[in-house]
């Protein structure tokens, strides 16, 4: 399922929820800006990805939200959060 974060604005947070840490803020496009503007993530579809281009995770919608995670030996491992503003 491709995921479309485009249409709305999307708070982003490390870890699992709105009492982690508040990372950066999609703003109708597909980046993820912190405070100050500048740009620290890109989502293709369903896909995660640093400014450098590094693959960091897959998108998932949980409910209303959506879960950057990443698979690997020791399981599943969710990176950050993504919920509507």
């Amino acid at each position: 399922m491709s995921v479309d974060l485009s249409n709305g604005r999307f708070d982003v947070y490390a870890g699992r929820g709105p009492l982690e840490r508040w990372v950066g803020r999609i703003d109708h496009d597909e980046f993820v800006r912190d405070a100050a503007g500048g740009l620290i993530y890109r989502t293709d579809g369903d896909e995660f990805y640093d400014m450098k281009g590094t693959y960091v995770g897959e998108i998932e919608k949980v409910e209303e939200n959506f879960m950057v995670v990443s698979r690997g030996p020791s399981g599943v491992t969710c990176l950050f959060v993504i919920r509507p503003e």
